[in-house]
């Protein structure tokens, strides 16, 4: 199971833990630089306060797990922002190694792999894809949404198997 280390998206963890493989994902070329074991975890000063204040109507998002009771992915957040959290509005999808379970959110024009995607807040009602891939056959995948506290009450989240036909509101 993959878990993202970044000092503000909502969510990710804030530190490494000992002896776990990290996997690392730039766009440009630079230095990678660690704090020497036993400083402060990353954090910016009220990042944390900030993640405790409940959000406005524009400015929710929704977890999706899945799991096959062996595997899972966990990291994967859908929503809306008013600057589309333009730093972290699509993070993509680490890559997958064998006996895998990854879900990832196809995008805006349907052809990415993104571990996250907020976007703008719009008039007209939002539709996220998201696509759940695995080589493990013998277990069945079930999708979670730990918690939906932070979507506005106005709103109806709904859940449709575009391929075996059901919905889960």
């Amino acid at each position: 199971q993959y878990a993202l280390v970044h000092a503000t998206v909502p969510g990710a963890a804030r530190h490494l833990e000992p002896w776990q493989a990290v996997w690392f994902k730039a766009n440009v070329a630079g230095n990678l630089i660690f704090a020497p074991p036993g400083s402060r975890e990353a954090d910016i000063a009220g990042a944390s306060a900030e993640r405790r204040v409940r959000r406005a109507a524009n400015d929710w998002d929704i977890q999706v797990v899945a799991t096959n009771g062996e595997q899972s992915d966990s990291f994967n957040f859908a929503g809306v922002t008013p600057d589309g959290r333009a730093a972290n509005a699509a993070l993509e999808s680490p890559p997958v190694l064998s006996r895998y379970l990854d879900l990832y959110f196809t995008g805006v024009n349907g052809t990415g792999r993104l571990a996250t995607d907020y976007r703008s807040p719009a008039a007209s009602r939002l539709v996220w894809e998201l696509t759940v891939e695995t080589d493990v056959v013998d277990r069945p995948v079930i999708l979670k949404t730990p918690n939906l506290a932070s979507v506005p009450k106005e709103l109806d989240v709904v859940l449709e198997d575009v391929d075996g036909g059901g919905k889960r509101t």
